[in-house]
């Protein structure tokens, strides 16, 4: 059955305003676990590239590599 407002409202009142688990596995490096991984639009092309796009940053950023000074 839903909630009603005032439920969902303590509820919510009571959950953490942010994710520890999240912040404790950024603080252990570049990993980009509290961003979205891909964006799932209608476009799955440009989706699967931005896919692409995070998935080459965390892994260069886990290899030590930098962005070059242009």
């Amino acid at each position: 059955s839903p909630l009603d407002v005032h439920t969902a409202r303590a509820m919510l009142a009571k959950a953490p305003a942010s994710n520890p688990f999240l912040e404790a596995m950024d603080s252990q490096g570049p990993i980009g676990l509290s961003t979205a991984a891909a964006d799932f639009t209608n476009d799955p092309k440009a989706a699967r590239l931005e896919e692409i796009k995070h998935a080459a940053a965390a892994f260069n950023a886990g290899r030590g590599y930098t962005k070059r000074a242009r």
